[in-house]
């Protein structure tokens, strides 16, 4: 990986309630961008952000994970917030340190007590926040592409609003 200058460096937070596609959602983007070369599966415990044993064992994250991304000349640091109630303490420290917030909602089970808690304006200080709808469940095949197109589409958007608005 190449270093950045500071204004050439964004934090972005994957929020949401626990379930909705964060985890999945940081694997698309990695891939789309080429930092990997095969997504991973939360239910296969192979993803990048959850490789604590108790989070591949539940299938669940249970601690804060940062992933950096590199998207022409621009270096997002895309941190994977746990989604559950119990570790909310890391969506809180993190908000911080976060030039923007990605709220990811389950297209399915839609807005639940979680995605009303990330959400909350007191939360976000940092004024920037970006929602994204989970794809519905579909074949296997459409489903992947789904998460691949939704992954560049956002890696996109979020390196557009970087070089446009925040220097």
């Amino acid at each position: 990986m190449k270093t950045y200058d500071a204004p050439n460096i964004r934090n972005v937070l994957l929020v949401g309630h626990g379930g909705a596609g964060k985890t999945t959602l940081l694997e698309a983007m990695l891939f789309t961008s080429g930092a990997i070369t095969r997504m991973g599966k939360v239910e296969d415990g192979n993803t990048v952000s959850d490789l604590e044993p108790e989070e591949v064992k539940k299938g669940i994250s249970v601690s804060l994970a940062v992933a950096p991304i590199e998207w022409k000349d621009v270096k997002v640091n895309v941190l994977d917030a746990p989604g559950y109630a119990d570790f909310v303490g890391d969506l809180r420290s993190a908000i911080r340190a976060v030039d923007a917030v990605l709220l990811v909602v389950s297209a399915v089970d839609g807005v639940e007590v979680q995605t009303e808690v990330a959400w909350e304006p007191g939360l976000c200080d940092c004024g920037r926040r970006l929602l994204a709808l989970r794809p519905v469940p579909v074949a296997r095949h459409a489903l992947r592409a789904a998460w691949l197109a939704l992954g560049f589409l956002l890696l996109v958007l979020v390196c557009a609003m970087l070089a446009s608005s925040w220097s």
